[in-house]
């Protein structure tokens, strides 16, 4: 998506308790933790709250989210944000008791390489959660071609750019590749089902059209022109006035031991 206003407010919403239920129960005070691929950090604050005293580190490639991250925990003892990749991750071996991942290996091109590193860093019976999405399971009613139309244009791109968008189905094997024991999976739904919730996302695939990341690169590409665009903003605003509107994204989770 990349790192536009439009993706920021989306990233913004997420927080521990609505994108890391699944891996709250394996958290306890004093566990050192590592959230990678932090962006804006409103997931690790609730990680912190939780394991507190325990340390817990952001991890994000962009400099820009980890200027945003440190600017709301300034008095947080037990909470800092770094720079870096999760493909090299600066931590000592065994150094830390759990790893939380969400919607990054989605969108990397070598998810094993970035497991093998995760499991690196985590010390011996330590855990890692991580949810990706998984647009086969997502959902959007009624139907309407041009959107349809607008949403397989993203999917195209994404494989174009080596990512997968079908990855949470395949958390299993993943994990299980890189390393890990005790390997459990579930999936859920982040459900648009108000007025409210359908206007916040359809304002969101209308800045990913018109302004983001993802509209720069299906023009330069030649997969639609700004024509094309507007028509997939205009209905997005139609859609968005429907009374009987609704849509819903699947994720899969999943956690994992070190041995």
């Amino acid at each position: 998506m990349g790192y536009d206003a439009t993706a920021v407010r989306l990233m913004a919403r997420r927080t521990a308790s609505s994108h890391a239920a699944f891996f709250l129960p394996h958290l306890a005070p004093g566990h050192r933790v590592l959230d990678c691929g932090c962006g804006p950090g409103t997931i690790t604050v609730g990680l912190a709250d939780i394991v507190a005293p325990g340390e817990v580190r952001g991890l994000e490639i962009e400099a820009s989210q980890v200027e945003m991250a440190r600017a709301q925990v300034r008095d947080r003892g037990n909470l800092t944000f770094d720079i870096g990749s999760i493909y090299e991750i600066p931590a000592d071996d065994a150094s830390v008791d759990r790893v939380h991942i969400g919607a990054v290996l989605m969108n990397v091109q070598d998810p094993p390489r970035a497991l093998r590193e995760v499991r690196r860093v985590l010390k011996p019976g330590g855990a890692v959660g991580v949810r990706e999405a998984d647009q086969g399971g997502d959902l959007i009613a009624p139907s309407d071609p041009v959107i349809t139309q607008g949403l397989a244009l993203y999917t195209k791109l994404r494989k174009y750019n080596g990512h997968d968008p079908f990855l949470g189905r395949r958390l299993r094997g993943l994990l299980d590749e890189a390393g890990f024991e005790r390997v459990a999976v579930s999936a859920s739904y982040e459900s648009h089902g108000t007025p409210d919730e359908i206007k916040a996302l359809t304002d969101f695939w209308r800045g990913m059209i018109t302004q983001s990341n993802v509209a720069t690169q299906l023009l330069e590409l030649g997969w639609a022109n700004q024509f094309a665009l507007g028509v997939m903003a205009s209905k997005c605003s139609s859609f968005a006035q429907r009374p009987d509107a609704f849509a819903a994204y699947a994720w899969c989770e999943a956690v994992g031991w070190k041995p």
